[in-house]
């Protein structure tokens, strides 16, 4: 696994990557302390399979600049300048959590530089539960919350993942590093560009997956606090002809929990 930097639309961007074949780019979620370094599980499983696996520092996060604009649409349309930058055409791309949404942006606007489309942890793109349930956003977040401490950083692992003999301090640190600091600001700077974005005004993400025409396959874990357990079969109902996946022991941080069924399900996916 190599560690490089690219210069894409303007920004210094960290970014980790491994092996060689078609391009798979993965994409982290914007929960604190959230880098490229939450794929480090499943970046050489998936390059074993012949692929060139790049995870990225979205801009705002870990060693990537901070960017002009917080709005997630930003972050969506950054993928353009990023697949130039690393002379990519066309890609497999992976998105987690809150990226997923991105991701689904991303497809509609640009079906012509995916191949696959992925998404784990995704919330926003399964409808309401039969009750019309539906989890709070990270918008609800404080922006004027104090910066995380060791017991916040575990807190949130706690939250996001089923299997707690994977927070070890060595994780806590290296999550911590990047979510203090100037990750700090950027986070406080996300969140009220959340707010003021609001809903958009626009159709919810679950309803403009019926727009994406790349190949996408869903994955959740079971015991997700976005309520996965009780949508995903509300999903699968709206949108039979997409390859839904719900994993039992595993929560939000999928890809740490159940890392070999997410790599076995996606690569097969890629080679479908």
């Amino acid at each position: 696994m190599q560690e490089r930097m690219v210069r894409a639309d303007g920004l210094w961007t960290r970014y980790l990557e491994e092996g060689s074949g078609p391009p798979l780019l993965l994409l982290h979620g914007a929960a604190q302390g959230s880098s490229a370094d939450v794929w480090t599980r499943n970046l050489g499983p998936l390059a074993s399979h012949g692929l060139r696996v790049i995870a990225v520092d979205q801009p705002g996060f870990g060693g990537s600049d901070d960017p002009p604009d917080f709005a997630p649409s930003y972050r969506q349309n950054f993928i353009t300048p990023l697949l130039d930058a690393l002379g990519i055409s066309r890609v497999a791309l992976v998105a987690h959590s809150q990226a997923g949404g991105l991701a689904i942006g991303y497809a509609i606007d640009h079906p012509e530089r995916l191949t696959h489309l992925v998404t784990l942890s995704t919330g926003s793109i399964m409808p309401p539960t039969p009750s019309g349930e539906m989890p709070i956003s990270e918008a609800g977040a404080n922006p004027d919350a104090p910066e995380p401490t060791e017991d916040v950083i575990r807190g949130i692992l706690e939250e996001q993942l089923y299997h707690h003999d994977l927070i070890t301090p060595e994780v806590i640190r290296q999550r911590l590093d990047v979510a203090v600091g100037h990750n700090h600001e950027a986070w406080q700077r996300r969140i009220r560009a959340q707010r003021a974005a609001g809903g958009g005004g626009g159709l919810p993400a679950w309803k403009r997956i019926a727009q994406v025409k790349v190949p996408m396959l869903a994955m959740w874990g079971a015991g997700d606090e976005n309520l996965a357990a009780q949508r995903v079969p509300v999903f699968r109902e709206v949108y039979p002809s997409i390859q839904a996946e719900l994993l039992d022991h595993a929560k939000h941080l999928m890809q740490w929990d159940r890392a070999d069924e997410v790599v076995r399900l996606t690569t097969e996916f890629l080679a479908s």
